[in-house]
C-alpha cells in the first residue's frame, strides 16, 4: 500500500501509481482506495462501456485491458495485466479520473493548465490541437504545470479552482522533436504509435490554483486576423460546454440542468479567449510568448 496525491485527494493504492506524487499532506482520512479485485459478471452488457449499478456503483469496461468498479471513495481494478503494466493506468488516469471528478463534485475540462504567476490558465481544444505541446513550451519558459489533459475545476467565491492531478505530460514524437526533448528512456503510453510520458515533478505543486482564464486553441487557416479574441456572453457556455471531458459520462451521472448548473458555477468570474495557432509546430515558441504576453497584459 502507498498513499498518493491526486486532485488534492489522499489516494491509498495497492497497485503501482508512479505518475502521482507521494502524499505529503496531513495525516487525515483517506479519500479514495484503489485495489485489485475480480468483478465477476457485474454489468454483463457488452454494448455499454459505462453502466450504473445498484448502490451508486459505476462499472467502466475498458476491455480487453481492464474493468473498473468505481464509487466516490473506491476503485476496484479487474485486469489480467501485470500490476506494473501501463495499459490499465492509461484508463485509470484518464476516463476513471474523469469519472471520479464528477463523483466528487469537480467539473473536468479537456484541457491542460499551467500556473503563470499566482493563477492558472487552461489550454483547451480538440484532440490533437496541441494543448500539451503548448503547455510544455510554457514550462520551458519557467512556468509550472498544474495538470495535463484532464483539468478538474471547482466553483469558488471569486475564481474557480483547478485541482492539480499529477506531474506528467503526454507528448507525441513530433512534439518532443519540436521541444528538442530526447524520447530515449521516456515511457511510451497508448496504443499504436501512442505518446510518450514526460515527468515534470519539479514544475508541479499539488495545491489548488485559481483559474483566471481559458484559452480555446484553434488552428488558424490563412494569414491575418486577430490571434487572440475574447469569447463573451452565451458563447462562453457553448464553447466551454463542448470542452467538458467525457461529457457522455457527465450526462449519465447528472441531469442536463444539473450539469449546466455545474458549468455555470465554473464560468462565473472566468475569462475565455480564442487562441488561433499556426499549423504545425514551427512557431511553438512564438505561440507560447504570445499567450504569456496576453496573460501579463491582463
Amino acid at each position: 500500500m502507498s498513499d498518493r496525491t491526486l486532485c488534492t485527494w489522499r489516494v491509498r493504492t495497492a497497485l503501482p501509481l508512479p505518475e502521482a506524487l507521494p502524499w505529503q499532506g496531513p495525516d487525515r482520512a483517506v479519500d479514495i482506495e484503489i485495489r485489485r479485485g475480480s468483478l465477476g459478471a457485474a454489468g454483463a452488457t457488452p454494448s455499454r462501456r459505462v453502466e450504473m449499478l445498484p448502490e451508486g456503483q459505476i462499472l467502466y469496461d475498458a476491455g480487453p485491458h481492464a474493468r473498473f468498479l468505481v464509487t466516490a471513495e473506491s476503485v476496484v481494478v479487474d485486469s489480467q495485466l501485470p500490476a506494473e503494466a501501463p495499459e490499465w493506468r492509461i484508463f485509470l488516469l484518464g476516463p476513471i479520473l474523469g469519472l471520479l471528478c464528477y463523483l466528487r463534485g469537480a467539473l473536468p475540462l479537456h484541457a491542460s493548465a499551467i500556473r503563470i504567476g499566482s493563477d492558472a490558465v487552461a489550454i483547451a481544444g480538440a484532440a490533437g490541437a496541441g494543448k500539451s505541446t503548448l503547455a510544455a513550451a510554457l514550462l520551458r519558459r519557467g512556468h509550472r504545470l498544474v495538470t495535463d489533459d484532464i483539468c478538474p475545476v471547482l466553483g469558488a467565491e471569486k475564481l474557480p479552482l483547478v485541482l492539480p492531478t499529477f506531474p506528467t505530460l503526454k507528448l507525441g514524437a513530433a512534439s518532443l522533436d519540436a521541444l528538442a526533448i530526447d524520447s530515449a528512456g521516456l515511457p511510451r503510453i497508448g496504443f499504436g504509435e501512442g505518446k510518450f510520458l514526460l515527468a515534470r515533478p519539479g514544475d508541479f505543486h499539488p495545491a489548488p490554483v485559481p483559474l483566471r482564464r481559458v484559452y480555446l486553441l484553434e488552428e488558424a487557416f490563412g494569414i491575418g486576423g486577430e490571434r487572440i479574441r475574447d469569447v463573451r456572453g452565451t458563447e462562453i457556455f457553448e464553447r466551454l460546454g463542448s470542452e467538458i471531458y467525457r461529457s457522455e459520462i457527465g450526462r449519465i451521472l447528472y441531469s442536463k440542468p444539473a450539469l449546466f448548473k455545474k458549468l455555470a458555477e465554473v464560468v462565473s468570474g472566468l475569462e475565455v479567449r480564442r487562441l488561433r495557432r499556426s499549423a504545425g509546430l514551427a512557431q511553438l515558441d512564438e505561440m507560447a510568448a504570445l499567450l504569456e504576453s496576453d496573460v501579463a497584459g491582463g
